[in-house]
């Protein structure tokens, strides 16, 4: 229940009214006297720090008032076509002018839509009439000397449109700073499709991607050594002998018990020893070595066999003397690996 109001500088209240409502009121007065104004604040249609509006049990009080601003917020004429229809609710009211909103915004943007696409309609159109342009002027050259590159021109001299895609597709890929002129295109034309010219193979490709691989190899970094775990391991690696021992062991078997290098009996021990120095891992790597030296004469000896077949072939327009000479160094080198021994 409102137990007091206070009413001062809104709408015709320029001085303070204090209101003390019994449990029924009724409030009447000619027009712009403030009836409307009273309950505007009573339902917080508006608000003022200058009025005031005491309730007692506010928190439990709900407060409904009807009235000219109720209607505007909560009544609403139906966009439909049926007179008569109206949506009640504040909620309904604002989907329904938050929907003329969007459906202004979308008649605006279909518009815009309309516009553009006629204005892509206008630039396909230019397109196609330029392109109509290029196409004759492409046919026009062609008809002009096509006679002179009739055999370079075999599949493109019947169809404008194909003679054109054509001209595109070469256009792409045209190096404009390397064009020649109509005189020197002619003169290879006729090189190239003279009756006496002759159709040489053409020379195999060598391939030299491997050669970065063999020559970053982890393995050509590697130092093989044998087992130091004896003291007859530990001499050989400190001086750098294994080689030489290794080639030794051969002529053991055949020594009769003496050392093939000093000629001193040799023990059954140390025989062990020099033995178990070249262990597994040993043996693992040489033979790794052994694997890559093979792989590597197969390679090179490939690329070898290339060159020189290469430079048998006698071509008048090739001039193979810088090759020749580059070959003759390549050559050198290989043999020179060739006579390596492990």
């Amino acid at each position: 229940m409102i137990e007091k109001m206070l009413i001062h500088k809104i709408a015709t209240y320029s001085n303070p009214v204090e209101i003390l409502p019994k449990k029924l009121n009724f409030i009447y007065g000619s027009n712009g006297s403030g009836k409307t104004t009273i309950s505007n604040l009573i339902g917080n249609f508006d608000l003022s720090d200058d009025c005031l509006v005491e309730m007692k049990n506010s928190s439990s009080i709900k407060t409904l008032v009807y009235n000219k601003q109720f209607v505007e917020d909560n009544f609403s004429q139906s966009t439909s076509s049926v007179k008569g229809i109206f949506t009640l609710g504040e909620d309904s009211i604002q989907a329904q002018e938050e929907l003329k909103k969007l459906e202004t915004e979308n008649q605006e943007k279909s518009s815009m839509i309309d516009k553009k696409e006629e204005t892509i309609k206008k630039f396909d159109e230019e397109i196609t009439s330029k392109k109509g342009l290029v196409m004759d002027k492409c046919w026009k050259l062609q008809q002009d000397i096509g006679n002179s590159f009739s055999n370079a021109l075999v599949g493109y001299r019947k169809s404008k449109q194909k003679f054109f895609d054509n001209c595109i597709s070469v256009y792409e890929k045209w190096d404009k700073k390397g064009a020649e002129s109509i005189d020197k295109i002619k003169e290879k034309y006729d090189i190239s499709f003279s009756k006496e010219s002759q159709v040489y193979t053409k020379f195999p490709t060598i391939d030299i991607t491997e050669i970065r691989t063999i020559e970053e190899s982890d393995l050509l970094q590697k130092v093989i050594t044998g087992s130091k775990d004896t003291p007859m391991g530990q001499l050989i690696e400190l001086l750098k002998n294994s080689d030489w021992v290794k080639q030794g062991l051969e002529y053991i078997p055949n020594s009769n018990q003496q050392c093939p290098f000093c000629q001193q009996t040799l023990s059954k021990e140390i025989q062990q020893e020099i033995v178990g120095y070249f262990d597994e891992e040993y043996e693992k790597d040489c033979q790794s070595i052994k694997e890559f030296i093979f792989n590597y004469n197969t390679y090179f000896n490939r690329i070898e066999s290339t060159l020189s077949e290469i430079l048998k072939t006698t071509i008048p327009f090739i001039d193979t003397s810088k090759l020749e000479t580059e070959y003759e160094l390549f050559n050198s080198q290989l043999n020179e690996f060739h006579n390596c021994s492990f």
